[in-house]
């Protein structure tokens, strides 16, 4: 690639302050893009269009380098000047943007990692999107010499607010100080990882010798406001050119707050003035004796209930279950009376639907009837649905017919997701895949002798193998199974325990609370988590609760547990079914404790890593904000006002809200 100079800039006074549009941009894609699964890239021909547009209109694309040098008068500054931003550091930028942009003289910052081992974007592994080749140092140093600046992305690509006050340094730091060691020349420009950011983070990047930092777009930009917060406007494969048009001239903004609160005023509904004073419904199962906020707070502090406050806060959340039930007129309470408490919650959410900017539905027992009653009326209030089971043949025929009254369907397995857009054939762009949370501040090991094992839930478990298996050894196991052993209705999965009398000696069963649960799981040298074959991920509220507290998992190989389990490295997985194969791995764990040992130090490395509630958090939070941005119910996904993360330690995992119904 051969360097080419950017055009030359015109002589003008500099203008301090003034308003310059920043577009943000990921990939840019070659040839034939039909058919590609992710949102954020432009094609080729589209990109060449829009550089064209900006030509012929007079823009003089400049660098962050350039304002400031603009600012300090050593640099006149062009008519219209305008800065174009790539965020990641794909290899596509190098080998399709650039040469687009030297053909126009044009110039761009480009945010990178710092970590210059990281070679594709492993972030995105697990949510059904390409690995893809990022630049390396040798394309950011070419690229440095053409005149394009090279600016930090964080020095993984992680979630900064999800990460204690000395990670974040360590990322926001370090990886300025590897990128001027790769460049030989100053970096002096931020762009926070997926644009989340709080003022703590804001005041490392400054403190960290950056001079400015960019965010996500969320509204107009004046660089003199907060120059470590700098609001970008993203432009992707649906950004139409007249929809470009007004991005890049100025009227944008106004176009989509005069859309927006027409909708609102329509609708009758209030305009929220600022995305953190949107207000949720969030639809939880009723009769499982949660405790109200007051309860919840005391017993979070007191370390005897996981953590459950940091959702409501963070989503600012009303939850709708038999206690707010009691709130309702007396006429609609008398009504409820003669329903079930499930259908009692989705009329009521129906009846408040005004009050509230989002409703979020946790389970297909409250979400397909809500997403049901919305179709059959016409209502556009917007509805996000937690879903995880959506195979079932009831379910799914359902969810087919329901699903354009939800907005977006979180799922958190694969098969799962697979089922949905393959089987079902939901827009992906309305499926958000996210990992499974459990609140590894909770459940965390505590270090006391382990002299037994467990195994703990209730759905789809395969008890009468377990117990057969362990028929033979001498090994003490207690069954917990999922806090409550009468279900009001026939229940295959507990049948083979029904008869105490009929179970060996070395096997227990009963209820736990939390703290005596966490207390068995710290007990065990490993965990049993033994499955009918399902294609559903029945089990993992519990497997995730063992690895918390770093213990290895036995766990039967049925197609819809794929997600968690490192067969070998974390836990170990046998035939559905197999009697002897499941006692061979118990023997085998229970005589080596120093690999069962081992395999519950990666476990919890695992869960911290992937499965931290402060990450779960932010991904959901992200989810319905770019829903309501899209359905103009606010102006734009303006996520960096989320500093829940901030407010607990990282990766403190998120909580089972419903323990082992799933």
């Amino acid at each position: 690639m051969n360097p080419s100079p950017p055009r030359s800039r015109e002589r003008r006074q500099p203008e301090v302050g003034r308003n310059i549009r920043v577009l943000l941009y990921h990939r840019i894609l070659p040839g034939n893009t039909k058919g590609a699964k992710e949102i954020k890239f432009v094609p080729e021909r589209q990109f060449r269009d829009q550089l064209g547009l900006l030509d012929r209109w007079g823009f003089t694309p400049i660098t962050f380098n350039d304002y400031r040098l603009i600012l300090e008068g050593e640099l006149i500054s062009p008519r219209k000047p305008i800065i174009l931003t790539f965020d990641d550091g794909y290899k596509n930028t190098y080998d399709v943007a650039v040469p687009i942009l030297q053909e126009f003289g044009m110039c761009a910052v480009l945010f990178v990692l710092g970590d210059r081992g990281v070679k594709t974007n492993r972030w995105d592994a697990g949510l059904n999107l390409p690995q893809v080749e990022l630049m390396n140092d040798q394309n950011i140093l070419e690229l440095h010499q053409m005149g394009f600046e090279i600016g930090s992305h964080s020095l993984t690509h992680t979630r900064l607010t999800a990460l204690p006050k000395e990670s974040a340094w360590h990322e926001i730091s370090r990886s300025r100080m590897l990128l001027e060691i790769t460049l030989n020349a100053p970096v002096l420009t931020f762009a926070y990882p997926y644009g989340l950011l709080n003022q703590t983070l804001k005041d490392m990047v400054a403190a960290a010798g950056f001079r400015q930092a960019c965010s996500a777009w969320s509204g107009p930009m004046n660089f003199s406001s907060d120059p470590f917060e700098i609001r970008r406007i993203e432009v992707n494969r649906s950004t139409g050119m007249p929809e470009f048009g007004l991005k890049v001239l100025g009227p944008y903004p106004a176009v989509r707050s005069i859309h927006a609160k027409t909708r609102q005023f329509l609708s009758d509904r209030k305009q929220p003035g600022h995305a953190s004073q949107i207000k949720t419904l969030l639809l939880l199962s009723a009769g499982l004796g949660w405790p109200d906020r007051a309860g919840l707070e005391q017993r979070e502090a007191a370390d005897r209930f996981p953590r459950m406050v940091p959702l409501i806060e963070s989503l600012n959340a009303c939850i709708l279950d038999e206690r707010y039930l009691q709130s309702a007129p007396r006429w609609r309470s008398a009504a409820y009376k003669l329903t079930g408490i499930g259908i009692a919650q989705v009329l009521e959410a129906f009846a408040v639907r005004k009050k509230y900017d989002v409703i979020v539905s946790w389970g297909e027992h409250l979400g397909l009837p809500l997403a049901g009653l919305f179709r059959l009326t016409g209502s556009r209030t917007p509805h996000v649905s937690i879903f995880s089971w959506i195979s079932k043949p009831k379910k799914a025929h359902l969810l087919k017919m329901v699903h354009p009254a939800i907005d977006r369907i979180i799922l958190m397995s694969s098969a799962q997701a697979e089922f949905a857009t393959g089987t079902l054939h939901i827009p992906s762009s309305k499926i958000s895949l996210l990992r499974w949370p459990v609140d590894q501040k909770f459940w965390r090991p505590l270090g006391g002798p382990q002299d037994v094992i467990c195994s703990v839930g209730r759905e789809m478990r395969d008890y009468e193998s377990l117990v057969e298996a362990l028929r033979p050894l001498d090994i003490p196991c207690h069954i917990a199974a999922g806090g409550q052993l009468s279900v009001g209705k026939a229940d295959t999965w507990m049948k083979s325990l029904e008869n105490n009398a009929s179970l060996p000696r070395n096997v227990t069963v009963g209820p736990m609370d939390f703290t005596d649960l966490r207390k068995l799981y710290d007990r065990s040298r490993f965990v049993v988590i033994p499955l009918r074959e399902t294609d559903t991920d029945n089990g993992t509220t519990s497997i995730l609760e063992a690895m918390a507290m770093g213990k290895a998992v036995i766990c039967s190989r049925v197609n819809g547990q794929r997600d968690v389990i490192q067969e070998g490295t974390t836990g170990l997985f046998v035939p559905p079914g197999d009697v002897g194969a499941l006692r061979d791995a118990i023997r085998f764990l229970w005589s080596h404790p120093d690999i069962a040992a081992e395999m519950g130090i990666r476990a919890r490395q695992h869960i911290e890593r992937f499965h931290a509630l402060d990450g779960w958090i932010t991904d959901v939070q992200q989810v319905i904000l770019e829903m309501l941005a899209q359905r103009g119910r606010i102006l734009a996904p303006d996520v960096s006002h989320l500093q829940n993360a901030a407010k607990t330690e990282a990766n403190a995992a998120p909580l089972s809200l419903i323990h082992e119904t799933h």
